[in-house]
């Protein structure tokens, strides 16, 4: 189950809904973020360490990611790459692994650094429960304008 909220610009009158977490086609998103990773999507280095290990599993939970320097921001795939800790007790390959909580049969190997997409400068998670409070403190800014994001409601959604 994922969540999120809706929200318009002060400023454009921009909306926005934004869907963070995880859904009911969660195994498609993850098998199509690998599919990306194999193919370089995410970078040369991406790909490589990807093949490093055996069984490597990513983190394709959505999440919101908002630029420190300019609040803009944007949803995506967290991509941290994790290796499991006995990869010889693993069978097959798993179509798709759930990272978002603790696990302790995967160790994080490395975080994947998202950039803002309108100043290029890093982009961080903003870890939210799910209250108003949260989307709020999280400073949103419209993508086009710059203005004040505000929220009009919450939701959830699978």
């Amino acid at each position: 189950m994922g969540q999120g909220c809706f929200v318009r610009c002060e400023k454009c009158g921009r909306k926005d809904d934004i869907y963070i977490g995880i859904g009911g086609f969660y195994s498609e998103f993850y098998q199509q973020t690998v599919k990306d990773i194999r193919k370089g999507k995410y970078g040369k280095e991406w790909k490589e360490l990807f093949k490093s290990r055996k069984h490597m599993a990513v983190d394709a939970e959505k999440k919101l990611y908002v630029c420190k320097s300019c609040g803009t921001w944007k949803v995506e795939a967290d991509l941290s790459l994790y290796a499991p800790t006995n990869p010889e007790n693993i069978k097959k390959e798993p179509s798709y692994v759930y990272l978002f909580a603790p696990r302790e049969d995967y160790t994080l190997v490395k975080e994947y650094t998202h950039f803002c997409d309108k100043c290029d400068d890093i982009a961080e998670s903003k870890p939210l429960k799910y209250t108003r409070e949260d989307f709020e403190a999280a400073g949103l800014r419209c993508p086009d304008c710059g203005g004040k994001c505000k929220i009009l409601g919450l939701f959830l959604w699978d």
